[in-house]
Formats: structure tokens, sequence, C-alpha cells
């Protein structure tokens, strides 16, 4: 559950987007409690999406965890703000701002509040909050544009999967990890898209048969978290099983152990 004012958004990968910037707010992948910010642009024209990085005056959009706030606060750098028409939370009032408070999310164009959003529950949507710095609408629930395709990628971290899911929407999706040391305990379920590239499992002494699970027919898998559209390439998974359809075991294993 991810916080952004009052407003609590289950299960959303962006819960705010502002124009073409499409801001991931998630739990801290390291299981500490800051929040993981992740900004990603989208290109209509050429249907693609790239990271913005957090590069201090350098970048258009910058971020900080406001703690007397209790929420992610986000502003754009005044010298390149012509590519953006406002900001996130923070700095002079602007043409558009929009002020995360405690209690409310406020669009403001000049001195005048255009919307407010308080106390909203959204669970299932793609977007959270969608303002368009062109128009000054904004509103809530909406899918990402089409083409929009990414995975939020990971290097030389120590993951610590369950903490990155909430326990009422356990999905993992659109991540590559590489290189990093991934900690259950954890019993992964695919249920889309899954690749396992030259890992190495951290289970000295265990029966790597032990550590893929064969899900009844019935094909559910309650407790597991399932995983879409995820890579881990070159990582230690420590602690990690997995919960398969009947069938793909044997393949698994092989991916896995090479037999």
């Amino acid at each position: 559950m991810v916080s952004v004012g009052s407003n609590s958004f289950l299960g959303v990968e962006f819960p705010v987007a502002f124009g073409d910037r499409y801001v991931h707010i998630g739990r801290d992948p390291s299981g500490v409690s800051m929040p993981e910010v992740r900004v990603l642009r989208w290109d209509a024209e050429t249907k693609t999406v790239q990271e913005e990085v957090d590069a201090g005056d350098s970048a258009v959009l910058t971020w900080d965890q406001d703690e007397h706030l209790g929420a992610v606060r986000l502003r754009v750098n005044p010298e390149r703000a012509s590519t953006i028409s406002g900001y996130l939370a923070g700095g002079p009032l602007d043409a558009m701002t929009v002020v995360v408070a405690p209690e409310v999310v406020r669009v403001v164009v000049g001195n005048e509040t255009v919307s407010e959003f308080a106390g909203n529950v959204l669970a299932g949507s793609e977007v959270g909050l969608h303002i368009d710095p062109a128009t000054g609408s904004a509103g809530l629930g909406a899918q990402l544009p089409a083409g929009f395709e990414y995975r939020l990628r990971y290097q030389s971290k120590t993951i610590r999967l369950g903490s990155m899911v909430d326990v009422e929407s356990p999905l993992l999706r659109n991540r590559e990890f590489t290189d990093c040391r991934v900690e259950g305990p954890v019993l992964l379920a695919p249920v889309g898209s899954f690749g396992l590239e030259r890992n190495r499992m951290g289970a000295p002494g265990v029966d790597p048969g032990s550590l893929v699970w064969e899900i009844p027919p019935t094909g559910q898998a309650f407790g597991a978290l399932m995983v879409s559209n995820v890579v881990f390439r070159g990582c230690e998974l420590l602690a990690v099983g997995f919960a398969v359809a009947p069938g793909h075991r044997d393949g698994l294993l092989r991916q896995l152990f090479g037999q």
C-alpha cells in the first residue's frame, strides 16, 4: 500500500503521473522504511520509455523524503522547468503545483486550487493520480499508454523480495535484477514471462528438487509471491523457492541447476 497524502493506492505501479512523467513510488527492496522512487518518461512519438536519474541540479525531477509531511516530495529543477509545466510538491508557487500534504493532494494553478484529492482508495489501476499540466486537469485511475513497456532495473543490490509487495497484492512485475543478492524466505510463482540466467542458489547441502514445488492441478498457489515479466541474471538466490504448474518442474530445475 502506497499513500500519497491521505490517498491510498494498492498494487498501483505509478501512484502519480505528471504529464509524460510516470512516478513509481514503492516499497524499498532492501527492506528499510524509505520509499523507492523512480521516474519514467514516456515519449509518445517514439513510444519509448526512459528512466530519469536523480542527478541533483541537472535533473528535471529530483526527490527526497520529507519527514515532516511523511510523504515523498518531488520538484522540478526551475532551470529546466520549460520541459514540464510545473512540479510536484515543493519550491515556490509556479504556473501549476501539486502539493502533497498529509490530509490532501491539492492541484494549484496560480493562486487557485483547481482539484483536491483526499481519502481515496484505489486498487487495480496502472496509474493512480494523473495530472495533465497542459490543461490543469487531474483524475484518479488511468491505464498506461499503449506501447508503454518497461522494467525497473536493479544492479548489485541486496533485495528482500517479500518487502517489495503488500500482503493484499502479492504480485511483483516488470523487474530485472542483475548481480544482486536476493533474499527470502520466499516462494515465487511465475504467472507471466520469467527468466533465470546464470544465477547461484545459496542453499549448500540442500536437495535441488526441494526448491521447486509443483502446484496442484487447480493452478493456485496461495501464500506464494507471484512474478510476471521478471528476470534474475547473475544473482545469488538465498532461501528462494519456486512454485510451478504441473509439467514445468523438470524444466525449471534444468534452468537452475542444469539437470
